[in-house]
């Protein structure tokens, strides 16, 4: 494990089951883009104890469908947040229809915290919508 202490480890849970629609997912995933593009929230990152944090992006659907379209993305500048917000806004949605797998979703990002390289406190699974 790197010894690099981070304030957050941040895991965002994208819902792209068969409920979401084409409109919700854009919706979504401008949404999360437009807050990494927000000076706001970069500051409210660089005023952390240690000005940093991590994220990754996972689009999850039926219970046997989770993917990551961004891995552990270091943040702690603009542009890091402005390159991660460019990945997140052109992902490709990625599903298989059927049911909504909440909690294999959550499963998979429990386990998807054991590849994190950075000495964090602080881990969040977040959904978006």
């Amino acid at each position: 494990m790197n010894q690099t202490s981070i304030d957050l480890a941040l895991i965002l849970a994208v819902d792209v089951s068969t409920s979401v629609d084409a409109g919700d997912y854009h919706l979504q995933m401008s949404g999360i883009a437009a807050a990494f593009r927000d000076p706001e929230f970069i500051q409210a990152i660089l005023a952390g104890q240690h000005g940093v944090i991590v994220i990754c992006a996972v689009q999850w659907s039926s219970r046997k469908s989770q993917e990551v379209v961004l891995d552990w993305t270091m943040i702690k500048n603009s542009f890091q947040a402005k390159a991660a917000a460019d990945i997140i806004e052109t992902a490709v949605r990625r599903w298989i229809p059927g049911g909504t797998g909440l909690a294999s979703a959550i499963s998979f990002c429990e386990r998807y915290f054991d590849r994190l390289e950075f000495k964090s406190s602080r881990r969040v699974i977040d959904a978006p919508f």
